[in-house]
C-alpha cells in the first residue's frame, strides 16, 4: 500500500489548544496571570501567551497535557477511511516521556495508524529529518511545519506535500507551494481528488 506520512502536533491533535487550558488551570493564581488565549498564539514556543512557563517542553510531557489534548474536528474519522488506502505512519520528534504518552493517545483514539514513529530527541530541539524515516517511491505527507515538509521533498521528489492548518511564522512561507489544508474534511477530499481523480466525500466520511 501507499504511505501516508503525519505529524501529531497541531496536524492530527490540538496541542495548543491544550497547552494553552492547562497553562490556564496551572498558573491561575500566579502573579501577572493572564488567560491564554489559543487563538491568539503566534510564538511556536507559546511564550506570548504562556509567559509564565519556565520550560515549554516540560508541559508537553505530562498526562494532564494529553487529558486536555482533543483530535482536531473529523481526523478519528478520516483516518480511519484512509487506512482502507494507505499505511499510515505518525511521525513525531519528541522527548522519551512525550513519546510515551503520544504512543498510548494514539492507541486509544485512532484506528487504522499502522506504526507510531518517534525521533527521541533529548534536548528538546524539534529540528530532525523526517524525511529520512521512511523510504518510498511515493508517499503523501502531512505536517504544519514547512521544514519537515521540505525533508520529505528532499527525500524523494514524487512525495506530495500538505501543509495543515492555519497559517504561523514556521510555515507562512511556501516556496514550493505545497497545497494547504485548513481542516481534516479538506485533507479528505484533495487526497481522494490526488488518488482518484474526483472529490471525497465531503462531510459524509463515516460511511
Amino acid at each position: 500500500m501507499q504511505k501516508l506520512i503525519i505529524d501529531f502536533d497541531s496536524t492530527l491533535c490540538d496541542s495548543i489548544l491544550a497547552y494553552c487550558s492547562v497553562y490556564s488551570i496551572i498558573y491561575k493564581n500566579a502573579e501577572g496571570f493572564k488567560i491564554a488565549d489559543p487563538n491568539k498564539v503566534k510564538l511556536y514556543s507559546l511564550k506570548d501567551e504562556c509567559p509564565l512557563v519556565e520550560n515549554p517542553l516540560l508541559m508537553f510531557d505530562t498526562k494532564m497535557f494529553f487529558d486536555f489534548l482533543q483530535p482536531f474536528p473529523n481526523a478519528v474519522e478520516v483516518i480511519e477511511n484512509l487506512s482502507k488506502q494507505f499505511d499510515i505512519y505518525v511521525v513525531s520528534v519528541c522527548r522519551p516521556k512525550n513519546a510515551y504518552f503520544k504512543n498510548l493517545y494514539l492507541r486509544d483514539h485512532f484506528k487504522g495508524i499502522k506504526q507510531f514513529i518517534p525521533l527521541i530527541n533529548f534536548d528538546g530541539t524539534c529540528k530532525m529529518e523526517k524525511g529520512n524515516i521512511i523510504n518510498s517511491d511515493f508517499a503523501i505527507c502531512i505536517d504544519d511545519g514547512m521544514e519537515n515538509l521540505e525533508s520529505f521533498s528532499n527525500n524523494s521528489s514524487s512525495n506530495h506535500n500538505i501543509i495543515f492548518g492555519k497559517e504561523y511564522y514556521w510555515n507562512i512561507n511556501n516556496p514550493n507551494n505545497y497545497h494547504r489544508c485548513l481542516d481534516w474534511l479538506e485533507v479528505y477530499n484533495y487526497i481522494t481528488l490526488l488518488m482518484n481523480g474526483t472529490n471525497g466525500l465531503d462531510n459524509n466520511i463515516t460511511h
